[in-house]
């Protein structure tokens, strides 16, 4: 039985996310740009979240998680990670990290 060279491909195959960013040329917000991979390549939050964040394979929609925290609860994922989520921490500036829960709470404000 050859199960063994399998699982190298098959845990990287589950780990891949499928989400897809939005055009470049529709955003202008920082944080957009920076959740869609424009402004740093490493900074690719549209591969599981999609471009819009309404979710992709392995990332869940954010409008109805966004609402329910606090800014520095969202900047502490941000930064460390959570479940499946990569950290940031190295990847973005503090201003960054603000710039994207800002582009989030626009995106999914909270519901009346």
């Amino acid at each position: 039985m050859r199960v063994l060279p399998l699982v190298p491909v098959l845990a990287v195959a589950l780990s891949a996310c499928a989400g897809v960013p939005l055009p470049r040329e529709s955003l202008t917000d920082p944080g957009a740009l920076l959740f869609n991979g424009y402004t740093k390549p490493k900074v690719d939050c549209f591969r599981c979240h999609n471009g819009n964040g309404q979710g992709a394979s392995r990332g869940p929609n954010l409008a109805p998680r966004v609402p329910k925290k606090s800014d520095e609860r969202l900047a502490k994922v941000i930064r460390e990670g959570e479940g499946f989520m990569p950290k940031y921490k190295d990847d973005l500036t503090d201003e960054e990290v603000t710039q994207v829960i800002a582009w989030m709470r626009a995106s999914f404000p909270q519901s009346k």
